[in-house]
């Protein structure tokens, strides 16, 4: 939405800093999408996408980028840009369901956004079918607002779609693993910061857990190939000691990482220098 208002507001209050929030790179999500689907058209909308952007940065003070990988992104595309990490920020809400009273898998997405769309199809139809060689009598459970329909044919006695659900704190605290197997996408990935600020174990891939800082097999379990995702899927659900070792690290990167201090913080030293510096008066 700032490429509709950026030149207005530069016009019209010239000595008005101006911060351009990414949330994450389109170009960069656009452009992994476009090669996922081999698809010629989505080259043509992440090269619109970079223009875009590029353009918002270099005529912004500040550019906010949610992961050092992004700011590294961004400057190797225009090393005059002032980029600056603000990431997602999320509470800690400490489990009170022990291991062994969890059952069931779970993944939170909204539907509006491809890569959901993408990652549940590819769960459902290439890794499930391996974990449930080895897990019988589990769910999964998918929720997130406005399904497409290839997601609501998915439905059925051990697959439930539930649409848009309010408060899903309550599967935080009833199912044993959250997975994202996500194939593109950018930025860093708030549904697996989620989970892990409710100490529920995540199993991801390699896109899923960029800009996280997750290790793997210390914040989480991280896999690209299908069998190798099941395989993981399948050894923390059954393996409590694993189980509790993610819980307790994943709620500790949470408060490294992307508590509400660290973004007070890091906005409150922007501010500051923003509030202090008239450089930008010339622009």
């Amino acid at each position: 939405i700032a490429i509709k208002y950026i030149n207005f507001i530069k016009r019209q209050c010239p000595r008005t800093a101006i911060i351009y929030d990414t949330v994450d790179l389109s170009f960069v999500r656009e452009m992994r999408r476009a090669y996922i689907q081999k698809n010629k058209d989505i080259f043509l909308v992440a090269e619109n996408c970079r223009r875009t952007e590029l353009y918002l940065a270099k005529n912004s003070d500040v550019t906010f980028v949610v992961s050092s990988e992004e700011k590294k992104i961004l400057l190797e595309e225009d090393s005059s840009l002032r980029v600056e990490v603000v990431s997602n920020v999320h509470n800690i809400t400490m489990p009170e369901t022990p291991f062994s009273k969890r059952k069931d898998i779970l993944f939170v997405g909204g539907f509006e956004h491809p890569p959901n769309t993408d990652a549940v199809l590819f769960l459902v139809n290439e890794i499930m079918p391996l974990v449930k060689r080895r897990l019988f009598g589990i769910c999964l459970y998918i929720i997130g607002h406005n399904p497409p329909e290839d997601v609501v044919r998915l439905n059925s006695k051990d697959v439930i779609v539930t649409g848009y659900i309010q408060d899903i704190t309550p599967y935080f605290e009833r199912c044993r693993v959250f997975v994202a197997p996500l194939r593109f996408g950018a930025g860093v990935k708030g549904k697996i910061n989620q989970s892990m600020s409710h100490g529920l174990p995540v199993v991801t891939t390699s896109i899923g857990a960029e800009g996280i800082g997750l290790i793997n097999n210390l914040d989480a379990l991280i896999a690209d190939e299908p069998t190798d995702f099941a395989e993981k899927v399948v050894s923390v659900y059954l393996d409590e000691d694993l189980w509790n070792k993610l819980s307790i690290n994943s709620i500790e990167n949470v408060r490294r990482h992307f508590s509400p201090d660290v973004a007070r913080q890091k906005i409150k030293s922007v501010m500051d220098e923003l509030t202090f510096n008239d450089s930008h008066v010339e622009k």
